[in-house]
């Protein structure tokens, strides 16, 4: 694994966080259920659409940036409310203790400052500050989450039209926690700074980066792109990391019937990659990622940011793909390769 760059500090050691204890499950879709009844309007059983940012007036989209800000605030601890502003975020939290907060923005700057060596930008040229709300109790996002139309267990989100970053600190380790910070804010980084007004890009790119960023290594204060950490350490000791149990899930995939095709992968609507089987697509588009930033092979390893930029243009993911790296089924077989010898 080529490691050359030196990264900035990401600060992993947090104190006094609401790390997972022996406190009985909370059934979370219940409860927030229940404080929905009581703090937002529900009366209707209809479900409204979405709206159309893009149709909104400029009045009108200024009206509902502010609401969901708004209702973002609403929903963290009432006292006290911290807030920390560095020069490319805002962070509001429930938090107490201010070197928690200290933290979490030096991890938040860091993780631009890796970002901006993987994608050659500069995030603190024409930028604007994003709002970051970090929340102590889960049960909080998920009042957000589930009020924006989201389910009730994301450990974090980024919303692009608003724009709005939030997370929890109600995690098993502190470089779980880490790797939800960072992995939000890669969306964060991916929308203000790469991804062109007008252009979608396709899903396997979107979370694939924000995965392979979110599931790297932490080590001695260094985010180091492409390693894997096998092993984590919990308060009940020490067990397989989630990367590598995905890791696992997916090389189990590929020997079995339910193995995602490299076509499936590139194609994937928001329907099916969100779906039934999103935990595969989400790994299946990490390893793609890693495979085409780290492959063995210099013509594979090499082109990424060209990919980058065609898709920037609007081409298919598809086309864009097999113009670059050439026909599938001979990628997808160096891909399946690369997969099974991945982090051993």
């Amino acid at each position: 694994m080529q490691q050359s760059t030196v990264y900035p500090r990401i600060v992993v050691a947090l104190v006094g966080l609401s790390l997972l204890s022996a406190a009985p499950p909370v059934d979370l879709e219940q409860l927030v259920a229940s404080l929905l009844r009581q703090l937002v309007r529900t009366e209707s059983p209809d479900r409204e659409a979405p709206i159309d940012i893009d149709s909104l007036s400029p009045e009108e989209r200024k009206a509902l940036v502010e609401e969901t800000r708004a209702l973002a605030v609403s929903f963290l601890q009432t006292e006290p409310i911290k807030r920390l502003r560095t020069e490319r975020f805002t962070i509001l939290t429930d938090l107490t203790h201010e070197e928690n907060i200290q933290m979490i923005a030096g991890n938040l700057d860091s993780t631009f400052d890796v970002l901006d060596t993987v994608f050659g930008k500069d995030a603190l040229k024409d930028h604007e500050s994003i709002p970051v709300y970090v929340y102590r109790a889960p049960w909080r996002l998920a009042m957000l989450t589930v009020t924006l139309g989201g389910g009730p267990d994301a450990a974090g989100v980024y919303v692009p039209d608003i724009p709005l970053l939030a997370f929890h600190t109600y995690a098993p380790s502190n470089q779980a926690l880490a790797g939800v910070m960072i992995h939000e804010a890669t969306h964060a980084y991916l929308d203000h700074y790469v991804r062109p007004d007008g252009i979608d890009f396709p899903l396997w790119l979107e979370e694939g980066v924000a995965k392979y960023i979110g599931n790297s290594e932490i080590r001695r204060g260094k985010l180091l792109l492409g390693t894997l950490r096998r092993k984590q350490r919990t308060m009940y000791g020490n067990y397989k990391s989630p990367a590598y149990l995905e890791l696992e899930e997916l090389r189990k995939s590929l020997r079995g019937k339910k193995r995602l095709t490299l076509t499936e992968v590139l194609s994937a609507d928001r329907e099916t990659f969100y779906g039934e089987e999103s935990h595969l697509y989400y790994a299946a588009s990490w390893m793609l990622v890693h495979f085409l930033r780290h492959g063995d092979d210099d013509r594979i390893r090499g082109r990424f940011l060209k990919l980058v930029q065609t898709l920037c243009d609007g081409e298919d993911s598809q086309d864009a793909v097999r113009d670059l790296y050439g026909e599938l089924p001979e990628l997808e077989s160096a891909y399946g390769r690369y997969v099974r010898q991945v982090g051993d």
